[in-house]
């Protein structure tokens, strides 16, 4: 065609993109079926549904306050574990300079926030020590929701497992909708005849 722009379009007959080295190989039934490892979302093994961390699970009653011990996950565990999450809420408490005594549910959005989420980049200075020496620890919150997710993800335990449960609710799958199907399956399209 004279003058007018050429564009280049590759087909693959193998059920591949040859640009991006992705390949699907010969499709089957299986492909199509949840139940079978070959079509079951990556994410969750085809239940369409996913655990996930509820930040309001996490707190007993709204209307009291946190140094009434309205953080659940700060209130369990054994003795050591929870020196460590009084001088974490301590650390908190001073950084964004909230009273303790003030019921959850007034407490400002930016420190519900740090609290579930983390402080990002931001650090906190947390003080150590035993023995009468202390040290001082500068480093970023993670957040409850990204700790306990990372937990329940890492352990082996199941004890810890089922104690991080009770903080979570189902969702629908971040990657297939709830369609229990791998993404590229779905994308897969029949035409009739």
């Amino acid at each position: 065609m004279p003058g007018g722009d050429w564009q280049a379009e590759r087909y693959s007959t193998d059920f591949g993109d040859p640009e991006t080295g992705f390949s699907l190989g010969e499709l089957t039934p299986k492909h199509f079926s949840f139940n079978s490892h070959l079509g079951a979302c990556p994410t969750c093994h085809g239940l369409g549904t996913q655990l996930v961390v509820d930040p309001e699970l996490m707190i007993s009653e709204p209307e009291k306050s946190i140094a009434q011990g309205v953080i659940i996950p700060w209130r369990r565990g054994p003795k050591r574990m929870q020196a460590y999450y009084k001088k974490l809420q301590n650390a908190l408490v001073k950084h964004f300079g909230i009273d303790e005594e003030v019921p959850f549910a007034e407490l400002p959005d930016e420190f519900k926030n740090a609290l579930y989420f983390g402080t990002g980049e931001t650090r906190i200075e947390i003080k150590f020590g035993s023995n009468g020496e202390r040290e001082k620890v500068a480093k970023p919150f993670e957040g409850l929701v990204p700790q306990m997710q990372r937990l329940y993800e890492q352990t082996e335990s199941e004890f810890t497992r089922n104690r991080i449960r009770s903080f979570m609710s189902r969702v629908p799958c971040k990657v297939c909708g709830g369609a229990r199907l791998r993404p590229e399956i779905l994308a897969v399209t029949l035409k009739a005849k």
